[in-house]
């Protein structure tokens, strides 16, 4: 199997560099993987390779059902989604194999956080699915619930917010857990009634999150009042994805700039200033990270927060006339849709060869809407900024990422949609001094300070997993950089294992 001789040549790899006896690992098994580990002495191979390299399987990605590694897999990488008994059936099958794996594991590794789809794609999902869904997933959660008690291994079911899916934003799994337990008529849409929601007290939990600090960094969505509400509603986060999306920074042309002629009295824009010829330099840049593969979701952030399916959508809308973010929905978008991805665009798009210097000076980045994107383009942890392979000097130190909530008024900050967003205070691009590409680290490193702070308070210890799965298909100015990929993870468990000891996080 291919998974085994990516734990002999990588995994383990890494494992000796860092002099570690053993180490927690994590594995993505496709369902093809799964039923082909049904074998009962191709899976006693698997966990002899597993034993002989020293390394137990704490974290399980069942998020993609198969294929992830195809030439074109974007939403498709959602199916089957909740609704379905192959996903539920799968999901399973990765429980149990887990629990075999895990039987003879020492107490610091006797538990596996399976992550999964968050429901569904969005732009499909229907009431009868969701009500098919929460019957599926209590069927799961009984059944983790089940092999954990038989095995004595802590198994748990996450679902891993993601934008685009039916649960992105923590409101939405909020609302989503108070329809879970509570009964089939809340799931077939009657009114919540205005209470605390009491969860069941079964034991042990075994339905929680996977919190993918990349993806709620592309919702724009505060850290700390995330997490904290989460806490608060009872819904266990049982595994943190560390990893960073991409920030664009645009400059002063994509503000209202008194230098930037105003079109609409005629006058033509100086194709050789300074912030134009930046602006298109960027966006030249952005352009590789556009690709057929995986969805590189787009959040706009300025007076609004709009939102793209894809990278390549957003680079084109930018470049059509009239367009652009900062004139809002179409007119066919109603309010629902404003309130997530612009899911009306196809993904099928490609990029713009280029974007006219003409566009990036008119109405459509006029507004602060353009001045900050966030894309779901998992990136290296360790990086603050992508332009001219700058590095930090020293891991561990404190990112210089540009964090929207801690520039703006506490009375402002906000989680969720869009249309939600309150009015006043100053906007984080006013504050926004570097321009081009830089990287949400500073998130990282913000989850990292709420653990330290309320971590103490869980009856658990979640799974911290770095994920950047995407060495290969990084653009070609990146991948150089990167072509021994043992060393390029390592590079990235060093500065999480230094910020974890700054913060007393390490055992």
């Amino acid at each position: 199997m291919e998974i085994m001789g990516n734990l002999r040549s990588f995994v383990s790899a890494v494992r000796r560099n860092r002099h570690l006896d053993s180490m927690a690992t994590g594995i993505w098994i496709s369902n093809r993987a799964a039923l082909e580990l049904l074998d009962p002495e191709l899976r006693q191979k698997f966990k002899a390779v597993l034993l002989e390299e020293n390394l137990w399987p704490t974290s399980i990605n069942g998020f993609p059902f198969g294929g992830f590694h195809e030439q074109r897999v974007k939403e498709n990488v959602y199916l089957p989604d909740w609704s379905s008994s192959a996903r539920l059936d799968y999901t399973c099958l990765l429980a149990e194999l887990a629990s075999v794996l895990l039987l003879d594991a020492p107490d610091p590794f006797r538990k596996c956080a399976i992550s999964t789809v968050p429901l569904g794609f969005k732009d499909s999902w229907t009431e009868q699915k969701e009500i098919q869904a929460i019957k599926n997933l209590h069927v799961a959660e009984e059944y983790f619930r089940k092999v954990s008690g038989e095995s004595d291994v802590n198994i748990s079911l996450c679902l891993e917010m993601e934008p685009g899916c039916v649960l992105e934003s923590t409101p939405e799994v909020i609302d989503f857990w108070k329809r879970l337990y509570a009964g089939s008529e809340v799931a077939a849409g009657s009114k919540q009634p205005e209470t605390n929601h009491e969860f069941p007290a079964a034991a042990p939990q075994a339905l929680g999150l996977c919190y993918d600090i990349c993806h709620q960094a592309v919702m724009f969505e505060s850290i700390f009042d995330s997490l904290q509400s989460l806490a608060q509603a009872g819904i266990p986060v049982f595994k943190f994805q560390i990893s960073s999306a991409i920030e664009v920074r645009w400059p002063s042309v994509l503000s209202d700039s008194p230098d930037i002629p105003d079109l609409d009295s005629g006058q033509s824009p100086d194709p050789l200033a300074p912030d134009v010829r930046e602006a298109a330099d960027i966006v030249q840049r952005l352009r590789p990270f556009c690709d057929q593969r995986y969805l590189h979701q787009t959040s706009v952030l300025g007076d609004e927060l709009h939102r793209y399916l894809d990278l390549d959508i957003a680079l084109k809308r930018a470049d059509a006339p009239g367009r652009g973010p900062a004139k809002g929905p179409g007119p066919q978008e109603n309010a629902a849709s404003r309130s997530h991805l612009a899911h009306a665009e196809t993904s099928n798009a490609q990029a713009p060869d280029s974007l006219s210097l003409e566009h990036l000076s008119s109405d459509n980045f006029k507004g602060k809407a353009r001045n900050l994107w966030r894309i779901h383009y998992h990136v290296p942890i360790h990086l603050e900024s992508l332009d001219d392979g700058l590095e930090d000097d020293e891991a561990g130190e404190p990112s210089r990422s540009i964090d929207p909530e801690s520039e703006r008024p506490k009375e402002t900050q906000f989680i969720g949609r869009a249309d939600e967003k309150k009015e006043g205070g100053s906007h984080p691009s006013d504050s926004i001094r570097n321009t081009g590409l830089f990287t949400t680290k500073n998130q990282i490193e913000q989850t990292l300070d709420y653990l330290a702070a309320f971590g103490g308070r869980q009856k658990f210890a979640p799974v911290l997993e770095v994920e950047t799965y995407t060495w290969t298909v990084l653009p070609e100015s990146l991948r150089d950089r990167y072509t021994d990929v043992v060393e390029s993870i390592q590079k990235e468990l060093d500065y999480l294992e230094q910020c974890l000891q700054k913060r007393n996080l390490l055992g």
